[in-house]
């Protein structure tokens, strides 16, 4: 699979951001607390869903990225997998994804 762009709407401190990624290895790097594992956690949100469970803990995973201001809490991901292009789509307030193909 080759990840080509991530469009976050709304997830954790992070809004209204477009990422394109380029061929090969790309490298996310930044301050501390600038977002770096958030695009890393909406990645992961995006294909396999947010848990809602706080499995003992005080926040759920749900509840940590939900959008710090009101932003639409969803977002894209474009990718190539043997050859063929796909948009994932997911409303997380839903649980809701959607693939394009």
């Amino acid at each position: 699979m080759i990840i080509k762009k991530l469009q976050i709407n709304g997830f954790g401190n992070i809004e209204e951001k477009e990422i394109e990624l380029e061929k090969g290895i790309n490298l996310i790097y930044g301050v501390n607390e600038s977002g770096k594992s958030t695009i890393a956690s909406f990645l992961k949100c995006v294909f396999y869903g947010i848990n809602k469970n706080k499995a003992g803990n005080e926040f759920s995973e749900y509840e940590l990225r939900k959008p710090w201001r009101n932003a639409e809490f969803s977002g894209k991901v474009e990718y190539e997998l043997e050859g063929k292009k796909y948009t994932v789509f997911r409303e997380f307030n839903r649980n809701n994804a959607k693939v394009f193909d």
